[in-house]
């Protein structure tokens, strides 16, 4: 079994939006609720969470969810699967939260999601400390009690293991970050200085490695709140965050159909990810809508980056098609040492060149992807000024030109149309005309930038340098 802890958050929409998930699971019929600590409906829980969350306004990560896992093969009966979980919440310590444990089967792994409060029902904070060794060591308890394989099992995720004591030390390890940071040292100094636990230390604090809930207990509430508020103030945190984003990736990737399928089940989870094109260079922006943190995807596995993400080359949408035309046939221009060496290039890429000709011969081109369902074709000119028919020919300085040379008769230009207009419309290629990436002013309605609060930062637009 594999259990995962994923990092707690303080939104309550994000709450919201996880239920609403599960919601859609049980709409199509790949989930069930097992149970709920208040015995409601799941649609009511989000108002029963909040209502618990607000008992204790010194808790900031007021929410956490848990995922259980089996391997692909095992099963365990609803009963069995109560049973498990509500063991695993009961002995986390978070059997007096308010909480829901809904069964997932829409996957190959059978596994249950446990969305609930980090405060319990009396308003106490539930200790988190020390979650990730205690979770280890539960879950080998449970593997054997109900017959499951044990995570040491080949194809287990041994380094959700090793991010999750990450994780359990962020607060130790950003703190020691901004202790090294001239422009921080001497206010987190300050803050440190109203505790007075702080000067009863006897060895130094870099000295010292405490996971977060025994930073709190050693600072007190108000100085660990006020120093968490300073530290993510100046993204000491950020590391965190990617982890968490990356994780969260990773699980959506993994159900996901479809680019477009992936990005709105990134956006139901309060996820962000915009595709952006500047510069004739086009690339993913990811981010977490709730803790303000985008990076682009250069910063992230190669999977994920523009041109590389698959779902078996299906499901990409006409304005991905579109970006992804441009770059990559701004790429082959660059490593080309003529016209038909371009053409090659493009057809390793999957990418078709289609030539446009008249009586006198080749007058412009346009592109299409053939590993996509529903293709579309663009003219060069759509997706750039700069990949004109001309515009090519200019910069391999008339190199061959294709097939100019030899159409020149009306007879042949139309024999030559109707047969590309067929081939066409047997693989369903369909043109689209219309879009725009870098021609006219029209902006596309895909490339948008990221939320208002980073805008403010450039008149231009939004800076994604990291």
């Amino acid at each position: 079994m594999i259990a995962e802890i994923q990092p707690s958050f303080s939104s309550h929409l994000s709450m919201s939006r996880k239920i609403e998930y599960q919601l859609s699971k049980v709409k199509e019929g790949n989930g069930k609720v097992l149970c709920t600590s208040t015995g409601d409906e799941l649609a009511a829980m989000p108002a029963y969470m909040e209502l618990i969350s607000q008992l204790n306004d010194r808790v900031k990560l007021s929410y956490a969810e848990f995922i259980l896992s089996l391997y692909p093969g095992e099963s365990l009966s609803d009963e069995q699967w109560l049973s498990l979980a509500g063991e695993y919440i009961e002995r986390m310590g978070y059997g007096k939260s308010c909480y829901a444990v809904v069964l997932n089967t829409d996957k190959a792994h059978s596994h249950v999601h446990v969305l609930l409060t980090t405060i319990d029902e009396e308003g106490k904070s539930i200790p988190s400390g020390n979650n990730y060794s205690r979770s280890e060591k539960i879950s080998r308890e449970l593997e054997q009690k109900y017959g499951l394989l044990p995570l040491e099992r080949e194809g287990g995720k041994r380094t959700t293991l090793g991010e999750a004591q990450y994780r359990n030390y962020y607060f130790d390890a950003a703190l020691k970050k901004a202790m090294r940071s001239y422009n921080y040292k001497d206010k987190v100094s300050a803050v440190l200085e109203q505790s007075d636990t702080y000067w009863s230390l006897d060895k130094p604090l870099q000295e010292m490695k405490l996971a977060n809930e025994e930073w709190r207990v050693l600072l007190g509430d108000e100085s660990y709140d006020n120093l968490f508020a300073l530290l993510e103030k100046g993204g000491f945190f950020n590391p965190l965050f990617k982890d968490e984003l990356l994780q969260q990736l990773d699980r959506i990737y993994s159900f996901s159909e479809s680019t477009s399928d992936f990005r709105r089940n990134l956006e139901q989870e309060g996820l962000y990810m915009r595709l952006v094109t500047k510069k004739d260079k086009s690339y993913y922006v990811y981010g977490i809508k709730d803790s303000g943190f985008y990076l682009k995807d250069v910063s992230l596995p190669q999977k994920y980056r523009f041109g590389n993400i698959r779902f078996d080359g299906h499901g990409m949408s006409a304005d991905e098609q579109k970006h992804y035309l441009y770059d990559h046939v701004f790429k082959a221009l660059n490593a080309s040492s003529g016209y038909e060496d371009f053409k090659k290039n493009l057809a390793e890429e999957s990418i078709r060149v289609t030539e446009h000709v008249n009586g006198k011969g080749a007058y412009g081109i346009s592109l299409y992807m053939e590993n996509v369902e529903n293709a579309h074709l663009f003219k060069g000119a759509d997706l750039s000024r700069k990949l004109t028919y001309q515009n090519i020919q200019k910069l391999f300085d008339g190199v061959a030109v294709g097939l100019s040379s030899h159409i020149n008769r009306v007879g042949e230009f139309r024999e030559r149309v109707d047969r590309e207009a067929f081939y066409m419309q047997g693989r369903g290629v369909t043109a689209i005309p219309d879009l725009d990436i870098t021609g006219s002013g029209k902006k596309s309605q895909e490339d948008d930038l990221i939320p208002s609060k980073k805008k403010r930062k450039r008149k231009s637009g939004p800076d994604f340098s990291l």
